[in-house]
């Protein structure tokens, strides 16, 4: 929800934020502060927000005649609005370095990717992806096949 009001010549912008998300605040380029829940007040032209949801979330990536199903959550907002900057749509982006991920995963085991029965990778492959993305703010939940 946004709300926009002026008073004595000041705009301000209200956004009012959902228990899971949260918004990373720049002002004028520079990290502010990570907000949410609840309402938070911005300057416009002067605060720009980034707002993330931190419930999990499903994406499906084709990897090997495989569609595969990536579970993963945003667990440090500030990380991934600063590894985002510059990029068009983040998704996108994920799904490729996961489908880079499981190539080169391929390519240096010399197998095909296989599931467990339980349809997961084991912990061994999650935990190194989980490595990668560390850094990025994000952690795979789990994967599995269709």
């Amino acid at each position: 929800m946004r709300l926009n009001f002026e008073r004595n010549d000041q705009v301000l912008m209200l956004k009012i934020l959902k228990d899971s998300e949260r918004l990373v605040i720049f002002r004028l380029g520079k990290f502010l502060r990570t907000a949410g829940p609840g309402m938070v007040v911005l300057i416009p032209m002067i605060d720009r927000g980034h707002k993330f949801d931190l419930r999990p979330m499903k994406m499906q990536v084709e990897a090997h005649n495989q569609i595969i199903d990536v579970e993963f959550k945003i667990d440090d907002p500030l990380k991934r609005a600063l590894t985002m900057i510059g990029e068009e749509n983040e998704n996108q982006n994920l799904k490729a370095i996961v489908t880079q991920y499981l190539d080169n995963y391929k390519q240096a085991r010399g197998s095909v990717l296989r599931l467990q029965a339980s349809s997961t990778f084991n912990q061994e492959i999650l935990q190194e992806i989980n490595e990668n993305f560390s850094p990025k703010g994000i952690s795979i939940i789990k994967f599995s096949s269709r």
